[in-house]
């Protein structure tokens, strides 16, 4: 099982700068993850991260228009039923969103990737969250200094 290290930085996201910091720090971890598992080319990374990274970003803008749609519907006491409605549109089809860019990524990496790096993409994606989620309990279980 490949070792990760995380900063605590994450811990104390009380600051859109700490955020930032701590986000750029997990974006370029997850780049040396995955080019490592992946076992990337020189050749290979560039196109790669430029479609990894657009995919990525544009699932994390599905999350955050639904979440905002949600957060509208349930928090303003003046909410329309036409908010809820479009709430509930944006939680019952956010897997679908995502997944429709996921495919288009996949297309666009058959052209990049091998078969077996194709293979491992969402194993090593897994391995990546798994091991960022265990560094955090671990960090919350620490007691602050």
């Amino acid at each position: 099982m490949t070792q990760l290290s995380f900063t605590a930085v994450a811990q104390d996201n009380d600051n859109d700068a700490q955020r930032d910091r701590w986000f750029k720090e997990m974006h370029a971890k997850k780049h040396d993850f995955l080019a490592k598992e992946l076992e990337l080319t020189p050749e290979q990374t560039e196109p790669f991260f430029a479609i990894y990274d657009k995919m990525d970003a544009d699932i994390r803008a599905v999350g955050a228009r639904t979440r905002a749609l949600e957060k509208k519907a349930f928090d303003d006491a003046n909410a329309s039923e036409a908010d809820v409605d479009a709430a509930i549109e944006a939680v019952y089809s956010q897997r679908y969103q995502e997944w429709s860019i996921e495919n288009e990524a996949k297309a666009k990496f058959e052209k990049i990737l091998t078969k077996k790096q194709m293979l491992k993409l969402k194993h090593a994606e897994f391995k990546f969250n798994r091991a960022l989620m265990k560094q955090h309990n671990q960090n919350r279980r620490q007691p602050k200094k």
